[in-house]
């Protein structure tokens, strides 16, 4: 039986960081409260995925819990606040409880799915790589594009400047224009064997699990040593290949290298594999595949607050 959780107010709190929210329900009141410095990101965020927590409250018929949720890119290490903490990635040494990035919540990632599930086959796709990704993190996605902006097979650009000025860094590479290109779809990414990932502000986000559901190999280059993400817990380590920026140029000459296509191929089928078990149900019933995660984290929070 479902509850009658009735938001009462939403209120604005000093001592909140900008990138979190309260939730508290309180007799099936739901009150939630905000830094009066929020960040734009967290009111959007919010605004996303607030009818996916009411539900998941609702049909848990909860009358009394208190968590909070990050909404923005990364989480610190230490919850500072005595309230269970919710966030979207995690450094994995820390105690807080994982949900799936707001790309599911939004409805991008069920459209990235289903595209990249249609895929060309591997053997009609450009023999190369490709990356296209905003400076987010600055410095590292753009030296990878700086480094390959002669390469003949390998494609790499920066879709959107930004968090760094190009006045600071443009002694550092001088070519920092041509590394700029604009929107680049799923679809021309998918054009070729290899798609790159380099972490931003925390992790690379949705870009992965997209790749992963295609035909094209993902080449996960410098992956971070902590940042993880809720689906990211249950991924088989032999999905994609990793590397360094030392060494990327010799992963993609072994995918690329006809004798290695039984491995290459074996890399492809488990990460494909691994999409169908995890993204099966969100694929044909996303809201209600949320939903439960959502009721799974808050009954695992009253259940260790008991």
């Amino acid at each position: 039986m479902q509850g009658k959780i009735i938001i009462t107010n939403i209120t604005l709190r000093n001592g909140l960081e900008t990138r979190d929210a309260i939730f508290e329900v309180i007799n099936n009141s739901l009150h939630l409260a905000i830094s009066p410095n929020a960040t734009n990101v967290l009111h959007i965020r919010l605004r996303i995925i607030l009818p996916f927590i009411i539900r998941a409250l609702r049909e848990l018929n909860t009358s009394n819990v208190k968590f909070i949720i990050n909404l923005c890119d990364e989480s610190d290490l230490e919850n500072k606040y005595d309230i269970p903490y919710i966030c979207l990635t995690k450094d994995v040494r820390s105690n807080h409880k994982l949900i799936p990035n707001i790309d599911f919540f939004s409805g991008l990632m069920l459209r990235l799915l289903r595209e990249s599930r249609n895929d060309i086959d591997y053997k009609s796709k450009t023999n190369g790589s490709c990356f296209v990704g905003s400076s987010t993190n600055g410095i590292k996605r753009i030296r990878y594009c700086h480094e390959m902006l002669d390469d003949p097979i390998h494609f790499a650009k920066i879709s959107n400047l930004c968090q760094i000025n190009k006045s600071e860094i443009v002694s550092s590479f001088p070519r920092i224009d041509e590394c700029l290109t604009h929107y680049m779809s799923v679809k021309d990414q998918l054009k070729y064997k290899i798609l790159v990932n380099i972490d931003g502000n925390s992790v690379c986000w949705s870009r992965l699990y997209w790749q992963l559901n295609s035909n094209s190999i993902p080449v996960y280059v410098e992956k971070h040593k902590y940042f993880t993400q809720y689906f990211d817990q249950i991924m088989p380590e032999d999905c994609y290949f990793k590397c360094d920026f030392e060494n990327y140029k010799n992963t993609f000459d072994y995918i690329l290298n006809p004798s290695n296509s039984n491995h290459v191929n074996m890399i492809n089928e488990n990460g494909k594999n691994f999409c169908k078990k995890a993204f099966n149900q969100y694929l044909s019933a996303p809201q209600d595949f949320l939903v439960n995660i959502i009721k799974e984290v808050i009954t695992e929070i009253k259940n260790e607050n008991m």
